[in-house]
């Protein structure tokens, strides 16, 4: 009867043991799974971080770059408007050097916008500025970009939602300084 309890002891151990594996498989093979996951969702989060900057970053250059193509319209006359525009001109510099502060930080290579996006907006100021160098109409066009502007803030915080709060902080503030440069403009129309 010993014998008999023995064995039956040793084949109970060795189906404990045999269980004991197949749930250690099991247990490393949902590690690898979960590891897996939060390396995608950890990846996601940093690619999404990485294209809200970037469109963050390319507003401002965007706003930067009308400005210094419209400077040079701007009649002697016009000294208000100019003066306006140098205040907007360094505003939105101090926001793309903190959008580039960030990139460092986080070792983020910000993206410009390309030549092509570049010379359209070249293009387009230079061909509604060779009839119309007016105060009203230089106004008219720095207010539709900053509508745009806007525009590209709000669709930003939709496509980005809780990706960061430091760039929705930067976005809140990329949109304040549109609103108050969308009521100084006004004053110009």
């Amino acid at each position: 009867m010993d014998k008999n309890n023995n064995f039956d002891l040793k084949k109970e151990e060795q189906q404990i043991e045999k269980t004991l594996k197949q749930q250690k498989k099991k247990i490393e093979k949902s590690t690898l799974e979960i590891d897996k996951n939060l390396e995608a969702i950890k990846s996601k989060i940093n690619e999404d971080f990485v294209k809200y900057l970037t469109s963050l970053y390319q507003n401002v250059s965007t706003a930067l770059q009308s400005i210094e193509d419209l400077m040079p319209k701007i009649e002697e006359i016009d000294e208000s408007l100019k003066k306006e525009l140098s205040n907007e001109y360094t505003n939105y510099d101090l926001l793309a050097r903190e959008c580039e502060m960030i990139a460092k930080s986080e070792k983020i290579d910000l993206k410009d916008n390309n030549w092509l996006e570049k010379l359209r907006l070249w293009s387009s100021i230079n061909l509604t500025t060779l009839m119309d160098k007016s105060q009203r109409h230089l106004a008219e066009m720095m207010l539709l970009g900053t509508v745009m502007g806007l525009i590209q803030c709000l669709k930003d915080i939709k496509d980005y939602e809780n990706v960061s709060s430091e760039l929705d902080d930067l976005c809140s503030k990329i949109m304040e300084l549109e609103e108050r440069n969308y009521q100084k403009l006004k004053e110009f129309i």
